[in-house]
C-alpha cells in the first residue's frame, strides 16, 4: 500500500507568495474520476467566494483584530443630528448646545449596544462584535472563521479524500476509475458486478462527503454576506429615523421625570 501525504507542508502564504490558487495546485491530483472534477468545481467555487466575501468590497481588514484576524468593518455612523430649536418645538424644553449633545451622544451608545447585543444574538457566525474609528462609528464583526482559516479546511476537506485515494495501488485505482467513468458504475455496483468494490465505495463515499462539505460551507458564505446585507439595512433604517426616534426618547424622559 502507498500512503504518502503529498502536501502536508503545503499552507496559504506559499499560494499566496506565488500568485497561485487552490484550484491550481490540486488540479492535477482531481483528474482519474468524474467525480473529481465536481469536486475541483466545487472547490473553485469555494475559493473565488472566500476571495469576494473577504475583500475591500465590505471593508475588509486582514490579521488588524486580536480576536480573529479578519473582521468586516461597518460604517454605522449617525450623521443627523438634532439641534436645539427642534428640540424645544417638539419637545418643550430648552438644552443648550452642550447639554444637548451629551444626552444624544448617551443615547446614542445605548442604541449601539443594543444593536450589538441584537447582532450576537441573531448572527451565529459572529465570533466578536467590537467598535473602532476616530469617532466610534465602524461596527467590527469577527466571524468564527477568517479567509485563511476557511482555506485550510478546504485543503483539509481536499486532503482526507486525496489520503483515502492514495492508500490504493495504481493498478488499484485505475480499476477504480474505470468502473467509476462507467455511465452504469452506480447499476453494476449495485448487481455486484463491480471489481474492487470496497474500494469503490470507499472512494466514492469519501469523495462524496468532500463534495457535500464544500457545498454546505458554500451556503454559509452566501448566508455570512445575506447577514451583512441584512445588518447594514438596519442600521440605514436606523440612520433615517434616528432624529425621531431621539425626540421620542426626550418625551419620555419628560413624561417620567428624569428630564426638565
Amino acid at each position: 500500500m502507498k500512503h504518502i501525504k503529498l502536501f502536508e507542508n503545503f499552507n496559504r502564504e506559499y499560494l499566496k507568495t506565488n500568485n497561485n490558487s487552490l484550484v491550481a495546485f490540486y488540479a492535477d491530483k482531481l483528474g482519474d474520476f468524474w467525480l473529481e472534477k465536481d469536486l475541483l468545481e466545487k472547490l473553485e467555487q469555494f475559493e473565488s467566494r472566500v476571495d469576494s466575501l473577504f475583500s475591500d468590497s465590505w471593508n475588509l481588514n486582514r490579521g488588524r483584530s486580536h480576536y480573529n484576524g479578519d473582521y468586516f468593518a461597518l460604517n454605522v455612523k449617525v450623521y443627523s443630528y438634532p439641534d436645539e430649536d427642534e428640540v424645544q418645538a417638539k419637545v418643550g424644553i430648552e438644552l443648550d448646545e452642550e447639554r444637548l449633545s451629551d444626552i444624544w451622544y448617551r443615547w446614542l451608545q445605548d442604541q449601539a449596544e443594543m444593536f450589538q447585543e441584537d447582532i450576537e444574538q441573531s448572527y451565529d457566525w459572529v465570533g466578536h462584535v467590537g467598535w473602532g474609528g476616530n469617532s466610534g462609528g465602524w461596527l467590527h464583526l469577527s466571524p468564527d472563521n477568517g479567509a485563511d482559516r476557511l482555506l485550510e479546511y478546504a485543503e483539509e476537506t481536499i486532503q482526507m479524500y486525496l489520503d483515502t485515494k492514495e492508500w490504493y495501488e495504481e493498478d488499484v485505482i485505475a480499476d477504480v476509475a474505470k468502473a467509476i467513468n462507467s455511465p452504469q458504475w452506480k447499476r453494476l455496483s449495485e448487481l455486484g458486478l463491480v471489481e474492487d468494490e470496497d474500494a469503490v465505495k470507499e472512494i466514492t463515499d469519501k469523495l462524496t462527503e468532500a463534495i457535500n462539505w464544500f457545498k454546505a460551507e458554500l451556503a454559509k458564505l452566501d448566508q455570512i454576506e445575506e447577514d451583512l446585507k441584512d445588518i447594514q439595512r438596519q442600521h440605514r433604517s436606523f440612520e433615517q429615523n434616528a432624529k425621531k426616534y431621539f425626540l421620542e426618547f426626550l418625551e419620555e424622559e419628560i413624561a417620567d421625570g428624569h428630564l426638565s
